[in-house]
């Protein structure tokens, strides 16, 4: 558990994959507890841009009465075209004193990721008070987006309403 006053005080997701596409959302397991606020922000590569956010309250996005864990999945303010092959970060972060979760795992070497969705692409990072990033290549928290206009570079694309069930 971790909250505003805590050190780190941002937790996430850094991520990098290997084709063009667009983010709408995220999901996380982890804990929303009532009375506390999270921003979730996907940072550029620089890691201190914000390409995109959301502010999830734990009266309206959580159980009223007591802290909830459970998996959560959210759209973002807006969407963020991300890069191929470039790191980003997907981040929790607390903005009130009362504590949230954010699961995660760890293996005992990176290389033991490659079994795992986005292999050693995609691990631990945290940071405190908007200091620099610290990575763990050997764990991974349960937060990822929610990914749309995949673009392989070698098809034209769609030219019609091939997916449109109403035609």
């Amino acid at each position: 558990a971790f909250n505003s006053g805590s050190t780190p005080d941002e937790r996430g997701l850094k991520f990098k994959i290997p084709f063009p596409a667009r983010a709408t959302g995220f999901w996380f397991l982890g804990e929303i507890a009532a009375g506390a606020t999270y921003d979730f922000i996907l940072y550029d590569s620089d890691g201190s841009t914000s390409l995109t956010s959301k502010t999830l309250d734990g009266d309206v996005d959580g159980v009223v009465t007591a802290a909830r864990l459970g998996t959560y999945i959210h759209q973002f303010t807006g969407t963020a075209s991300l890069v191929k092959d470039t790191f980003y970060r997907l981040i929790m972060k607390p903005t009130t004193v009362t504590n949230g979760d954010l699961g995660d795992f760890s293996v005992g070497s990176a290389a033991l990721l490659d079994a795992w969705w986005g292999g050693q692409n995609f691990h631990y990072t945290e940071r405190t008070d908007a200091g620099a990033w610290t990575d763990t290549t050997t764990k991974v928290p349960f937060i990822g987006l929610i990914l749309d206009q995949f673009d392989d570079g070698v098809s034209a694309g769609g030219g019609g309403n091939i997916f449109n069930i109403l035609e």
